[in-house]
């Protein structure tokens, strides 16, 4: 659900554009972004200005909803049509946000369904660039159980396949 509202916003908006997203800690490296929310912001084509009145409110917005604030450890943008490459303006922003955030992620993605994930741990002065995103479904069970074994047993690699021509099955159409 989170992936399609920030595909949405990527989609929807002509302009760049923020969301701050709280997320789950898992484990060390792995972290579950579970809502989005998107504060007051002044946008323009390279740039969104999110200001301290604005994240005032998305938190006590949070707080009235029930909501842990300290999950709120990453922000997203869209780069629009751009490459998903941070911007210096990016990089400040991010300093900013590990004055109060140990560890946070910040999300660049565009229009060109391209995105670039990156997480940061202040107090180990590391940053991971580019880390593996994942779309996190919660099945009841595992959706891939026994599909390797079905795709062994039904797909047949073939050494060598002769011309056989085009045939269409949609239309019944045979074609040289």
């Amino acid at each position: 659900e989170v992936w399609e509202q920030m595909r949405f916003i990527v989609d929807y908006c002509d302009e760049e554009v923020g969301w701050m997203a709280l997320v789950e800690t898992i484990d060390e490296t792995t972290f579950k972004v579970y809502k989005i929310m998107v504060p007051e912001q002044v946008v323009h084509a390279t740039e969104t200005d999110i200001d301290g009145q604005a994240m005032t409110d998305l938190g006590l917005e949070l707080l009235r909803e029930g909501h842990d604030t300290s999950h709120m450890i990453a922000w997203y943008h869209s780069h629009v049509n751009m490459g998903v490459t941070p911007s210096s303006q990016d990089e400040y922003q991010v300093e900013e946000f590990l004055e109060t955030c140990p560890v946070f992620i910040r999300g660049i993605m565009n229009k060109k369904g391209q995105s670039k994930v990156d997480v940061y741990y202040r107090d180990h002065g590391i940053a991971f660039n580019c880390v593996e995103t994942r779309i996190w479904y919660e099945f009841e069970e595992d959706p891939l159980l026994g599909l390797q074994e079905l795709i062994d047993k039904r797909v047949i690699e073939d050494d060598w396949m002769g011309y056989r021509g085009n045939y269409n099955i949609y239309t019944n159409n045979y074609t040289r």
